[in-house]
């Protein structure tokens, strides 16, 4: 089986299965591009120093396959608002996460 995720475009289903001859093939629609979520990652990334000066910790920022920027936060509750606001109008899920913990080695 093939998984597509896509954004819907005239003749793209059919082109797939072309190229896919004899694979079962299921696609999903994407809401957003995995050039555009992967930019809008970036910037969210990038603004993570002034997320920290306002007292909001970012554990992990990544995306969620066409449909968000997924920011994983101490305190989503308090959190989600502000930084949903800030970045209008990016598609952002924003969830409860924890620190990364190191795997101890061997």
């Amino acid at each position: 089986m093939l998984l597509v995720h896509r954004i819907p475009a005239a003749g793209l289903d059919a082109a797939v299965r072309d190229l896919a001859a004899g694979v079962r093939v299921w696609f999903v629609d994407a809401r957003h591009s995995a050039r555009t979520l992967d930019g809008w990652a970036g910037r969210v990334t990038a603004d993570v120093g002034y997320w920290q000066r306002r007292g909001v910790v970012v554990h992990s920022v990544g995306t969620d396959i066409g449909q968000c920027v997924r920011v994983e936060v101490a305190n989503p509750g308090r959190d989600s608002a502000p930084i949903i606001g800030h970045y209008r109008p990016m598609a952002l899920c924003v969830r409860q996460g924890s620190p990364a913990e190191p795997l101890p080695a061997g």
